[in-house]
């Protein structure tokens, strides 16, 4: 799909979509004519994106989280940081 869609499907405006594509998060596949077609692994990428960055994740800690094979163990490593570092603001007002 091409970017308009890709954006309508992840509620996500075009300048977010290149701006992750530019940080090496996707790899659309550039078409002949210079247009990027979003396959489905695009899409659930970009999906995953929103919602760790929703949840206040940087996109250095999202790019570590998608290349690692246990998500779930990497997301819940990225909790634990956080809460360390709530912690650590509360201690010290």
């Amino acid at each position: 799909m091409l970017i308009k869609e890709a954006c309508e499907t992840c509620h996500m405006t075009k300048k977010a979509v290149e701006y992750y594509e530019n940080k090496g998060l996707i790899k659309p596949l550039i078409l002949e004519n210079g247009y990027r077609n979003y396959d489905e692994k695009d899409i659930c990428t970009l999906k995953e994106i929103s919602v760790l960055r929703k949840c206040g994740i940087s996109i250095k800690d999202i790019k570590g989280i998608l290349a690692c094979e246990n998500k779930k163990a990497a997301i819940k490593k990225m909790k634990y940081i956080n809460e360390i570092r709530i912690e650590k603001l509360r201690a010290y007002p």
